[in-house]
Protein backbone atom coordinates (compact mmCIF):
# COMPACT_ATOMS: atom_id res chain seq x y z
CA UNK A 1 0.00 0.00 0.00
CA UNK A 2 1.17 3.71 -0.51
CA UNK A 3 2.39 6.08 2.34
CA UNK A 4 -0.43 6.77 4.50
CA UNK A 5 -0.07 9.75 4.44
CA UNK A 6 -0.61 10.74 1.09
CA UNK A 7 -4.22 9.08 1.20
CA UNK A 8 -6.89 10.98 1.93
CA UNK A 9 -8.11 11.36 5.41
CA UNK A 10 -11.03 9.35 5.15
CA UNK A 11 -9.27 6.42 3.76
CA UNK A 12 -5.77 6.79 6.28
CA UNK A 13 -9.06 5.62 8.33
CA UNK A 14 -9.03 2.56 7.08
CA UNK A 15 -5.69 2.10 8.35
CA UNK A 16 -6.94 1.95 11.96
CA UNK A 17 -8.15 -1.43 13.57
CA UNK A 18 -11.68 -0.53 13.81
CA UNK A 19 -13.90 2.25 13.77
CA UNK A 20 -14.64 1.97 17.06
CA UNK A 21 -10.84 3.91 17.42
CA UNK A 22 -13.14 6.87 16.39
CA UNK A 23 -14.36 7.15 19.56
CA UNK A 24 -16.10 10.58 21.10
CA UNK A 25 -13.74 13.20 23.36
CA UNK A 26 -14.50 12.71 27.57
CA UNK A 27 -16.57 16.02 27.34
CA UNK A 28 -18.61 14.90 24.59
CA UNK A 29 -18.93 11.31 25.66
CA UNK A 30 -20.19 12.75 29.02
CA UNK A 31 -22.85 15.04 27.04
CA UNK A 32 -24.23 12.19 25.20
CA UNK A 33 -24.70 9.71 28.40
CA UNK A 34 -27.44 12.82 29.68
CA UNK A 35 -29.44 12.36 26.53
CA UNK A 36 -33.02 11.72 28.07
CA UNK A 37 -34.11 7.90 27.27
CA UNK A 38 -37.34 8.75 25.28
CA UNK A 39 -35.33 10.52 22.51
CA UNK A 40 -32.98 7.58 22.16
CA UNK A 41 -34.34 7.51 18.64
CA UNK A 42 -34.72 11.55 18.00
CA UNK A 43 -32.69 12.79 15.11
CA UNK A 44 -32.57 16.34 17.23
CA UNK A 45 -31.96 15.85 20.75
CA UNK A 46 -32.43 18.06 23.32
CA UNK A 47 -28.75 18.68 25.12
CA UNK A 48 -28.11 19.15 28.72
CA UNK A 49 -25.78 21.67 27.51
CA UNK A 50 -24.73 23.82 24.23
CA UNK A 51 -21.24 22.67 22.36
CA UNK A 52 -18.40 24.87 22.91
CA UNK A 53 -16.99 25.67 19.75
CA UNK A 54 -14.16 23.11 20.32
CA UNK A 55 -16.22 20.07 20.79
CA UNK A 56 -18.15 21.81 17.34
CA UNK A 57 -14.86 21.44 15.68
CA UNK A 58 -14.09 18.33 16.66
CA UNK A 59 -17.62 16.90 15.90
CA UNK A 60 -17.48 18.39 12.22
CA UNK A 61 -14.15 16.85 11.45
CA UNK A 62 -15.37 13.38 12.86
CA UNK A 63 -18.45 13.83 10.42
CA UNK A 64 -16.13 14.75 7.90
CA UNK A 65 -14.03 11.33 8.32
CA UNK A 66 -16.63 9.08 8.42
CA UNK A 67 -18.97 10.23 6.28
CA UNK A 68 -17.53 9.09 2.67
CA UNK A 69 -17.29 5.67 4.66
CA UNK A 70 -20.52 5.59 6.13
CA UNK A 71 -22.24 7.11 3.04
CA UNK A 72 -20.14 4.83 0.41
CA UNK A 73 -22.10 3.08 -2.98
CA UNK A 74 -21.13 -0.53 -3.29
CA UNK A 75 -18.25 -0.86 -5.71
CA UNK A 76 -18.38 -5.06 -6.94
CA UNK A 77 -15.11 -4.87 -9.17
CA UNK A 78 -12.90 -3.45 -6.10
CA UNK A 79 -15.06 -5.65 -3.94
CA UNK A 80 -13.68 -8.97 -5.77
CA UNK A 81 -10.42 -7.18 -5.75
CA UNK A 82 -10.14 -7.19 -2.03
CA UNK A 83 -11.49 -10.74 -2.17
CA UNK A 84 -9.13 -11.83 -4.34
CA UNK A 85 -6.33 -10.55 -2.64
CA UNK A 86 -7.74 -12.34 0.84
CA UNK A 87 -8.03 -15.36 -1.05
CA UNK A 88 -4.43 -15.05 -2.16
CA UNK A 89 -3.49 -15.82 1.42
CA UNK A 90 -5.26 -18.97 1.64
CA UNK A 91 -4.23 -20.64 -1.46
CA UNK A 92 -6.61 -23.45 -2.61
CA UNK A 93 -5.40 -26.84 -4.20
CA UNK A 94 -5.57 -26.87 -8.10
CA UNK A 95 -9.52 -25.73 -8.85
CA UNK A 96 -10.66 -26.43 -12.04
CA UNK A 97 -12.34 -22.64 -14.02
CA UNK A 98 -15.58 -23.99 -12.83
CA UNK A 99 -14.88 -23.82 -9.75
CA UNK A 100 -12.79 -20.24 -9.55
CA UNK A 101 -16.04 -19.24 -11.64
CA UNK A 102 -18.31 -20.47 -9.46
CA UNK A 103 -16.46 -18.88 -5.91
CA UNK A 104 -16.28 -15.69 -7.98
CA UNK A 105 -19.96 -15.62 -8.48
CA UNK A 106 -20.44 -16.53 -4.98
CA UNK A 107 -18.54 -13.75 -3.45
CA UNK A 108 -19.99 -10.87 -5.85
CA UNK A 109 -23.22 -12.13 -5.13
CA UNK A 110 -22.30 -11.81 -1.18
CA UNK A 111 -20.88 -8.53 -1.60
CA UNK A 112 -22.44 -6.69 -4.46
CA UNK A 113 -24.36 -3.94 -2.02
CA UNK A 114 -21.32 -3.81 0.03
CA UNK A 115 -18.67 -0.65 -0.52
CA UNK A 116 -14.92 -2.41 -0.80
CA UNK A 117 -13.35 -0.37 2.04
CA UNK A 118 -15.85 -2.58 4.04
CA UNK A 119 -14.61 -5.84 2.56
CA UNK A 120 -11.20 -5.07 2.89
CA UNK A 121 -12.14 -4.00 6.61
CA UNK A 122 -13.47 -7.34 6.92
CA UNK A 123 -10.52 -9.47 5.25
CA UNK A 124 -8.61 -8.02 7.75
CA UNK A 125 -10.67 -9.38 10.52
CA UNK A 126 -10.60 -12.02 9.06
CA UNK A 127 -6.30 -12.58 8.60
CA UNK A 128 -6.43 -10.69 12.50
CA UNK A 129 -8.47 -13.37 13.84
CA UNK A 130 -11.50 -10.84 15.18
CA UNK A 131 -14.85 -12.72 14.00
CA UNK A 132 -16.43 -13.07 17.04
CA UNK A 133 -19.67 -11.46 15.44
CA UNK A 134 -19.60 -14.74 13.73
CA UNK A 135 -20.36 -16.81 16.51
CA UNK A 136 -19.47 -20.27 16.53
CA UNK A 137 -15.39 -20.09 16.32
CA UNK A 138 -15.25 -20.45 12.17
CA UNK A 139 -12.02 -22.40 11.02
CA UNK A 140 -9.45 -19.40 10.28
CA UNK A 141 -7.19 -21.53 8.11
CA UNK A 142 -8.81 -21.19 5.38
CA UNK A 143 -10.63 -18.04 3.61
CA UNK A 144 -13.92 -17.04 4.77
CA UNK A 145 -17.19 -18.11 2.94
CA UNK A 146 -19.06 -15.01 1.02
CA UNK A 147 -21.63 -14.91 4.00
CA UNK A 148 -19.06 -14.72 6.51
CA UNK A 149 -17.07 -12.61 4.73
CA UNK A 150 -20.66 -10.10 4.03
CA UNK A 151 -21.13 -10.67 7.52
CA UNK A 152 -18.32 -9.15 8.60
CA UNK A 153 -18.16 -6.59 6.21
CA UNK A 154 -21.73 -5.19 7.14
CA UNK A 155 -20.81 -4.95 10.89
CA UNK A 156 -18.04 -2.74 9.24
CA UNK A 157 -20.23 -0.41 7.49
CA UNK A 158 -23.02 -0.16 10.21
CA UNK A 159 -19.97 0.88 12.59
CA UNK A 160 -19.56 3.75 9.88
CA UNK A 161 -23.12 4.81 9.70
CA UNK A 162 -23.87 4.62 13.43
CA UNK A 163 -21.31 6.42 14.00
CA UNK A 164 -22.08 9.35 11.49
CA UNK A 165 -25.51 9.53 13.06
CA UNK A 166 -24.35 9.88 16.53
CA UNK A 167 -22.12 12.48 15.69
CA UNK A 168 -24.24 14.80 13.45
CA UNK A 169 -27.37 14.14 15.90
CA UNK A 170 -25.12 15.74 18.46
CA UNK A 171 -24.20 18.63 15.89
CA UNK A 172 -27.91 19.04 15.56
CA UNK A 173 -29.09 18.57 18.93
CA UNK A 174 -31.15 21.41 20.74
CA UNK A 175 -29.96 22.78 23.50
CA UNK A 176 -32.41 22.67 26.71
CA UNK A 177 -34.25 26.15 27.67
CA UNK A 178 -34.35 26.27 31.15
CA UNK A 179 -36.27 29.90 32.14
CA UNK A 180 -35.04 30.69 35.59
CA UNK A 181 -38.31 31.17 38.39
CA UNK A 182 -38.04 35.11 38.66
CA UNK A 183 -37.87 35.12 34.51
CA UNK A 184 -41.47 32.90 34.67
CA UNK A 185 -44.82 34.87 33.65
CA UNK A 186 -47.34 34.03 35.96
CA UNK A 187 -50.48 32.28 35.38
CA UNK A 188 -53.24 33.56 34.52
CA UNK A 189 -55.91 33.55 36.94
CA UNK A 190 -58.22 31.53 34.44
CA UNK A 191 -55.33 29.40 33.69
CA UNK A 192 -54.79 28.72 37.67
CA UNK A 193 -58.34 27.76 38.33
CA UNK A 194 -58.32 25.27 34.81
CA UNK A 195 -55.20 23.86 36.30
CA UNK A 196 -56.69 23.51 39.82
CA UNK A 197 -59.83 21.87 38.62
CA UNK A 198 -58.19 19.16 36.83
CA UNK A 199 -56.01 17.81 39.96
Amino acid sequence: MSNPSALPAALAGLLRPHLTTLSLPPSLAELERTLRPEEAASRTPTLSRALTPDERSILSQLVDDIAPLAEAKPDAFNSLRQVAKLLAVFPAGNLSDAVIDARSEAYEIALEDVPAWAVEAAAKRWIKGEVAILGDKPNLSFPPSPPQLRALALDEWAGARAALWRYRRLMDGKTERVVPLDKRRPLSKEMFQCLKGMA
